[in-house]
């Protein structure tokens, strides 16, 4: 369970890194679309939920 947990980890992570670049693309062009920019501010606050929750349930294993 342990090494599943992981995995999803490193998963989670590679998209958080991913859209960390994606967002400083963003910002370095001045945010042209807005709605773009909402998006992905949310969806990178849904992976670091997701990332919180998965370190916990390593925590306790």
């Amino acid at each position: 369970m342990a090494a599943e947990l992981k995995e999803q980890l490193r998963l989670v992570r590679g998209e958080l890194e991913l859209l960390n670049k994606l967002l400083l693309e963003e910002s370095l062009m001045g945010f042209p679309d807005p709605d773009r920019r909402a998006k992905l501010n949310k969806q990178r606050e849904e992976l670091k939920v997701a990332e919180h929750g998965l370190l916990e349930r390593l925590a306790q294993e």
